[in-house]
């Protein structure tokens, strides 16, 4: 499962990287769509197993990633107050990078392929488990 996910997300981060050199405003829609698709023909050719085990590492690892996505939150909402000032220059540039509309964009299009993968394995899961 582990496995899944970074797969889906560097397949995701490499097309929206390429498809951002062509189509900057749209490369997130495409680049998942082509995730998508990809992840449709894994399924319904190849992946017929169920990843129970995985799922309790992937909530202790779901525990830990949430505080640090508020953390970015908050600076997000920070800067865009205005009230975030960052001596550092590096901190700077990075805060810029971190909240511009295609970064936005990106990160958008992968939490809902994250989604997606999550609610497909637990859609396996509860049909397996009903059985």
């Amino acid at each position: 499962m582990v496995l899944l996910l970074f797969g889906v997300i560097v397949s995701y981060g490499v097309a929206f990287l390429v498809l951002g050199r062509l189509t900057p405003a749209k490369a997130h829609i495409y680049a998942a769509s082509i995730v998508t698709l990809a992840l449709v023909a894994y399924w319904s050719w190849l992946d017929h197993a169920l990843h129970a085990s995985n799922r309790y590492y992937l909530r202790t690892a779901l525990v830990i990633a949430t505080p640090m996505l508020g953390v970015l939150a908050a600076l997000y909402a920070h800067r865009a107050d205005g009230r975030l000032t960052l001596p550092i220059p590096f901190l700077v540039r990075f805060m810029e990078a971190l909240t511009s509309r295609v970064t936005a964009r990106a990160i958008a299009g992968g939490f809902l392929l994250v989604m997606l993968v999550h609610a497909v394995e637990t859609a396996k899961f509860v049909t397996a488990w009903t059985k």
